[in-house]
């Protein structure tokens, strides 16, 4: 058994492909003599010439990156142009279906403020007037209506929102309860 070494793969330019395809088409060179000029395999070799005679009589492959500078100029265009026209549809139709990353990078904006609008509430007048009205009654009570007892007045008000809706909103208009509650005569007596 002989341990072959293989051969590194040697990889090429488009223009030094197309180089080696026009040795081979105008100038008579061979696959062989390109093989030992370039280094590349006898499959590379092959596949540079079909790929250039293809494209000397206008057939382009769409999946492989065109040899002639000229064609591969056109693809660039064509695919800037698709891109644009993907670009154009999703702005005309940005839905939950779309992928939010793609439309970030349309107008340049980081991902990361998209997530950050999500955690930021979005307030409705209903929320407003309960605020205002809890900032009342917390001046009113000298600052010691906690989550519990700013509930009760709540509901006493003719809300219904439930005590946990309550501390957030509190903590959003940044209502403290700074002053402790008085203490009542049971807790004085145990």
């Amino acid at each position: 058994m002989t341990d072959k070494i293989r051969k590194e793969r040697a990889n090429f330019t488009a223009d030094q492909k197309l180089q080696y395809a026009k040795l081979m088409t105008e100038e008579g060179y061979t696959s062989k003599q390109i093989m030992e000029i370039s280094g590349a395999g006898l499959t590379a070799v092959s596949r540079c010439k079909k790929q250039h005679l293809s494209e000397q009589i206008g057939e382009t492959n769409k999946t492989k990156t065109a040899l002639d500078p000229q064609l591969r100029r056109i693809q660039q265009l064509e695919l800037q142009l698709k891109e644009a026209k993907e670009d154009n549809d999703i702005l005309k139709k940005v839905n939950s279906s779309m992928n939010i990353q793609r439309v970030f990078s349309l107008f340049n904006a980081p991902l990361s403020s998209y997530y950050k609008a999500l955690e930021e509430h979005v307030s409705n007048p209903n929320t407003d007037r309960i605020i205002t009205i809890m900032q009342a009654l917390h001046a009113e009570h000298i600052h010691c209506l906690g989550r519990r007892r700013m509930h009760k007045e709540l509901i006493k008000e003719g809300f219904t929102i439930g005590t946990f809706k309550v501390a957030g909103l509190m903590k959003d208009a940044g209502i403290i309860a700074k002053i402790p509650k008085k203490p009542s005569l049971l807790s004085s007596l145990q």
